[in-house]
């Protein structure tokens, strides 16, 4: 268990990163909306839509990063799983 938690740390320090990287780019985001900032490639009425997509990537980017880091993630459970989604 103690050497899990180097990983453990590793996967919260993720998580915080994205959490703030999230919470920084949702305000840029709704300054955009509400006509407080500017952006060229953006429109005020898609800035919503492209913040949710933003978040989205942004978490799906952070859980590929953090699985190398989860206990157990090199054991064979983990990659079956992972090969059963990958046949989809």
């Amino acid at each position: 268990m103690v050497g899990a938690i180097p990983g453990l740390f590793t996967v919260a320090l993720i998580f915080l990163i994205t959490r703030f990287a999230v919470r920084i780019l949702g305000l840029w985001f709704h300054a955009i909306e509400v006509g407080r900032a500017e952006a060229r490639w953006i429109y005020p009425e898609t800035a919503q839509p492209t913040r949710r997509l933003v978040t989205t990537l942004l978490w799906l980017f952070a859980a590929v990063v953090a699985y190398p880091y989860l206990p157990g993630s090199q054991t064979e459970a983990f990659k079956g799983s992972a090969c059963s989604w990958g046949s989809w």
